[in-house]
């Protein structure tokens, strides 16, 4: 290289090699160390005193660079910053990264977490008292549904939805709602009967007394005992002529056909007489409900078929001498069946054809509701088994207030025979 201006740069060192500019030197135009060796420049090291500047090498020299906020150099090679500005500042902001840059993320929204999405970190709100411990539980002090009291019941309502059933009253048991989709308050499980005889194992036999205790008699109007192997109470009657066989459980539930005589029929009964359960009062119980499962083997053998709520008081010889009655029914022998709304409120009869047909042996559920005022409703699976809907035709009726009813199924035969009539599940509750 050129000899160095000695009137600008000062050798600082002695030359190794006679001849040639090598050692320190300084600038003192520039106010920098320079290095040169065999004629070269090695580097040149600045000496400033600018305020905010640090020496940063670039890969050729080393040059004093601006920096910004508080931060501080060791010799053991750390960095340890009291301020670091990335725009738009405030108190409670994080650095977080995108996709390519450093961003200031607000953190600090009261009620809000930090949680993961896969691709980023996000800011999420939660409500209610928590407590997030860093053993990772998260211990719950209150969960608040909306107008919550103590003694109220968290439930999913759905999937997704956790709704709350207030706190019932005094003496009222938990139990499933007549859809089964969700929990209800019952006024009294003395009056739920349910027993499912399609499950029962035709060894699981039933067992009838009279209420005496005596051996049960068929004749006619005789009330007897019918115990089951679920270990629920039923009452039974012959109907019409006297009966010599009695309810037994066959493969697809409890048949009730009896002898298959003209004129001859049983019906049975729950909630009243001995049997389990206490009847339903109108006006005095919440809304409350009967559906029974059932199959008839020959519908040209019926003479009748009813299905249903009743009054409670003693079996009637003739069936429209009861009072209050709101029931399925079929009264004319065809198949497929007419099904038929049969009912009767303070003496008066009425036969409402729902228009609707049923074919026999085929197993259908009829479910007769009543809600807490008395107003009565209908519903059956005849369309979509296994769903059940209004009827076609339906008709009104509300009982009167203070009114006992309980659930009963009733049939007779003409000369066809009915063959088989199977109850294949009895639900009496609460809705």
């Amino acid at each position: 290289m050129a000899q160095l201006d000695p009137t600008r740069y000062k050798r600082l060192t002695k030359s190794l090699e006679y001849g040639v500019s090598d050692g320190v030197y300084w600038d003192s135009t520039n106010s920098e160390i320079v290095i040169v060796i065999d004629d070269t420049v090695k580097a040149k090291i600045p000496l400033t005193q600018t305020a905010g500047t640090a020496l940063i090498s670039d890969g050729t020299d080393v040059e004093p660079t601006a920096i910004s906020g508080d931060a501080t150099l060791s010799g053991a090679g750390a960095l340890t910053t009291s301020g670091l500005t990335l725009g738009s500042d405030a108190r409670g902001m994080i650095a977080r990264r995108e996709a390519s840059t450093w961003e200031g993320h607000q953190a600090k929204t009261s009620g809000q977490i930090l949680g993961g999405d896969g691709t980023d970190i996000v800011s999420v709100a939660v409500s209610g008292d928590a407590t997030l411990a860093r053993s990772g539980a998260l211990p719950g002090a209150d969960v608040t549904l909306g107008s919550d009291a103590t003694g109220d019941v968290h439930y999913k309502s759905s999937a997704t939805v956790t709704a709350r059933l207030a706190v019932g009253t005094a003496g009222q048991v938990l139990r499933v709602n007549a859809g089964a989709t969700a929990p209800s308050w019952s006024d009294d499980l003395e009056r739920v009967v349910v027993e499912d005889f399609n499950a029962l194992d035709t060894t699981d036999q039933v067992a009838l007394i009279l209420p005496s205790g005596a051996a049960a008699a068929g004749t006619t109007g005789t009330v007897n005992h019918l115990y089951s192997p679920g270990g629920k109470v039923y009452c039974c009657a012959a109907v019409g002529a006297g009966q010599t066989l009695f309810p037994a459980i066959v493969a697809a539930g409890l048949d009730i056909g009896g002898d298959q005589a003209d004129d001859e029929g049983w019906e049975i009964w729950s909630n009243f007489a001995g049997a389990s359960g206490k009847p339903f009062i109108i006006g005095k119980d919440p809304a409350f409900y009967f559906t029974c499962k059932i199959e008839i083997g020959d519908a040209d053998g019926l003479d009748f078929l009813m299905v249903g709520l009743r009054r409670a008081g003693p079996h009637l010889a003739t069936f429209t001498d009861i009072l209050d009655y709101s029931s399925f029914g079929v009264s004319t022998a065809a198949d497929p069946m007419a099904i038929k709304l049969l009912t009767g409120l303070n003496g008066t009869d009425t036969n409402t054809d729902t228009t609707q047909t049923l074919a026999q042996a085929t197993a259908v559920q009829f479910k007769v509701l009543v809600s807490a005022a008395g107003v009565v409703t209908f519903q059956h699976d005849i369309v979509t088994p296994g769903t059940l809907s209004a009827p076609t035709t339906t008709v009104a009726q509300t009982l009167d207030n203070g009114d006992p009813v309980i659930p009963f199924v009733r049939f007779l035969n003409v000369a066809a025979f009915a063959d088989n009539v199977i109850i294949h599940k009895w639900d009496a509750g609460f809705q």
